[in-house]
């Protein structure tokens, strides 16, 4: 289990959105090279090195047998994340709330501090663009994950083992 690692991983990407809506008001203050060209390629990387952190632990960790009883779409956070993504936006044109590195820097780590302790990583846009999907799902003990898939989940018979990523988040182990 990557535990801390893929935790870190999972929500600096969740949050990584935010570099696209401060490249956006770069862009839109005509300094979009080097400033928004610069949030950019941090965004691309965190979505890359996610992407390399679960390929890795696909083929690197101890495949568990897993039976899933209920699976549903994990998207109840949306919202929330939505509204993270934008406050940038709302403070662009007041001069007493100047969007600056400290002000973004402190929004994105008070959010970061939430979703950290309550596990609240399940909505990432980014991993979605890689072609992953996040489902809330119950193994036959009656316990709760978060379950990281390629597929589109229909039939919970579907998935069979994963890899466990962190106490409550498990990346399905598919046959590719």
């Amino acid at each position: 289990m990557l535990s801390n690692l893929i935790k870190a991983v999972l929500v600096a990407t969740s949050l990584a959105p935010v570099l696209f809506t401060l490249a956006f008001l770069e862009y839109r203050a005509g300094n979009i090279w080097p400033g928004g060209a610069r949030y950019i390629g941090v965004a691309i990387l965190l979505a890359l090195i996610c992407w390399a952190v679960l390929r890795a632990a696909r083929t690197q960790l101890q495949v568990l047998p897993f039976k899933i009883t209920s699976a549903a779409t994990a998207d109840k956070e949306v919202l929330a994340f939505l509204i993270t993504y934008i406050t940038p936006l709302l403070f662009a044109g007041t001069p007493a709330a100047a969007i600056d590195g400290a002000t973004v820097t402190f929004l994105v780590l008070l959010f970061a501090f939430v979703v950290w302790g309550t596990h609240a990583y399940d909505f990432n846009p980014l991993l979605g663009v890689l072609g992953y999907h996040f489902y809330d799902v119950t193994n036959s003990q009656g316990i709760s994950y978060v379950l990281i898939s390629r597929k589109h989940i229909v039939n919970v018979k579907d998935v069979t083992h994963v890899v466990q990523l962190t106490e409550y988040v498990v990346l399905e182990k598919s046959d590719s």
